[in-house]
């Protein structure tokens, strides 16, 4: 960067405090815009006037929990962050407290939302939290003042649906549809839901149905249920399977159990019970074997003693275990517990295998 726009840039940022700009950006020509109607018209003006490329960024206020987005060091995957290259290739990733990795340091609750302003139009939308440093490689970043969540969400609703500032672009709708997950706006969770519906091509569909059960909390898990119950595409049907296994609503998991007993769709059974084996649960593996013995689909049972193998503390051995010493059990259904016992490193397990061997 010239020495000249460095002292630029340093002047704007001694006196940003009344912009309220972020001190983790740097390496920027800053400028302020206020945002006093409707903030897209007012993103569709300044596509109009950037003679150059530039970004334009605001803040709002993120969904409750403890998450980070920024860069990841390649060196040190999932244990820091680093700072974020507008102008390069990285993408954001999610760091959770779910697993106990967010810095207490880095816990933000402010999100902030970038577009990239080309050739009269958005051509490239990224989301990150207030903590994470974003590098912007010497461009013209103008900040929007007093921008308001609903205003947002409603422009990244648009964004996500194949509104014309972003055109066909698929990776730019799901980026819009990301940074609309996680605001914390009245009239989010029914724009998330509506993105999840039959209006919008199935990869879409697919993300905001995640988003659903990953961000949206109760709003998200009653979404998810209503799409159950209208949802006639299997595939769709085994993304909400996975869906509800990221919901903290307690009821999400009884909501996946009912799917595994009764959807008409083999393949959604199967994979429900799949998910449950991986929710590690209590009463998972009383439902998966539960589908062993009375699920009428062949292929059902043999999903659910792979699924029986994916349960965590050993329930899943022992359970393997009673299936391949009870003699009334069919014989493909034995055989099936037998591969997948071997597979396992339980010396119970090779033990038992010895066993039938020798006879």
């Amino acid at each position: 960067m010239k020495a000249s726009t460095c002292l630029i840039a340093a002047v704007i940022l001694a006196g940003a405090s009344a912009w309220a700009v972020p001190a983790e950006i740097t390496n920027a020509e800053f400028e302020s815009v206020p945002v006093t109607g409707d903030l897209q018209q007012t993103v569709e003006r300044l596509a109009r006037e950037a003679g150059e490329p530039a970004w334009v960024v605001y803040s709002i206020p993120m969904v409750e929990g403890e998450r980070l987005l920024c860069c990841n060091d390649s060196h040190s995957w999932g244990a820091r962050a680093k700072s974020c290259e507008l102008e390069g290739r990285e993408r954001n990733f999610v760091m959770s407290n779910r697993r106990g990795l967010v810095p207490a340091s880095m816990v933000s609750r402010d999100l902030l939302v970038f577009l990239r302003l080309e050739s009269d139009r958005v051509s490239d939308l990224r989301a990150y939290s207030q903590s994470c440093p974003v590098d912007a490689g010497g461009t013209r970043v103008v900040w929007l003042e007093q921008v308001s969540p609903e205003s947002s969400a409603k422009m990244l609703h648009q964004f996500a649906a194949g509104d014309r500032l972003v055109g066909n672009d698929e990776d730019l709708a799901e980026e819009a549809l990301t940074a609309l997950a996680l605001h914390e706006a009245p009239g989010t969770d029914a724009a998330v839901e509506e993105l999840a519906g039959p209006a919008h091509p199935e990869d879409l569909r697919e993300e905001a149905i995640f988003w659903l059960g990953h961000l949206r909390g109760r709003a998200g898990y009653a979404a998810l249920d209503r799409l159950l119950e209208s949802e006639k595409n299997a595939d769709l049907k085994e993304e909400i399977a996975f869906a509800l296994t990221q919901s903290p609503v307690p009821e999400a998991i009884d909501r996946l159990e009912k799917l595994a007993r009764t959807d008409s769709s083999p393949e959604v059974r199967g994979e429900a019970l799949f998910w449950l084996a991986q929710s590690g649960s209590a009463g998972a593996g009383a439902t998966i074997v539960e589908a062993i013995e009375q699920d009428p689909d062949h292929a059902v049972r043999e999903e659910a003693i792979f699924a029986l193998s994916q349960l965590p503390d050993q329930e899943g051995t022992d359970l393997l275990l009673e299936i391949l010493r009870d003699g009334s059990q069919p014989d493909d259904i034995r055989q099936e517990a037998l591969f997948w016992l071997v597979q396992s490193d339980d010396d119970r397990a090779l033990d038992l295998v010895s066993d039938i061997l020798q006879k």
